[in-house]
């Protein structure tokens, strides 16, 4: 099975028509149909918008290998583990839902996700140089003998 026909069967999975599926990903009905016939080469634009606002695991979509959506590989390969909470992983769900059921295009979802993201690093980064500092200090600091 090639890309075009992966193409296809996910905006099927998706239950969306052409029609819609094309303006979610801001592009011509007509060149959607193309992807899909093989007639155009997907960019990787799209490719980017799929994976990011519809959960598309690019390895399926290019390949063939693996699940189709994203979060059903990554659940297949941590079955026996534990689940952990994952902040950034909450946040993309929750932003992909307000997207999905408001009128934010897919282009200002994947920004949005983006800055959270970004923001979460930043939050983590920072938490890790103050523990760090603290200890640095902690380390340094010889506690005066007591008195008794």
């Amino acid at each position: 099975m090639s890309i075009n026909i992966r193409l296809k069967e996910l905006r099927k999975a998706l239950k969306k028509s052409q029609r819609q599926f094309s303006a979610d990903l801001g592009i011509e009905q007509t060149h959607l149909s193309r992807y899909e016939l093989g007639k155009l080469s997907l960019p990787n634009r799209v490719l980017f918008t799929l994976a990011e606002y519809y959960d598309v695991n690019t390895n399926w979509l290019l390949t063939g290998v693996g699940e189709m959506f994203a979060s059903q590989e990554l659940n297949k390969q941590h079955e026996d583990e534990d689940p952990l909470i994952d902040p950034i992983k909450d946040a993309y769900i929750v932003i992909n839902k307000v997207a999905k059921s408001t009128f934010i295009s897919p282009y200002k979802a994947v920004e949005i996700l983006k800055l959270v993201k970004t923001m979460a690093e930043e939050g983590i980064k920072e938490a890790t140089d103050r523990i760090k500092t603290y200890d640095a200090v902690k380390s340094t600091h010889k506690p005066e003998p007591s008195s008794d």
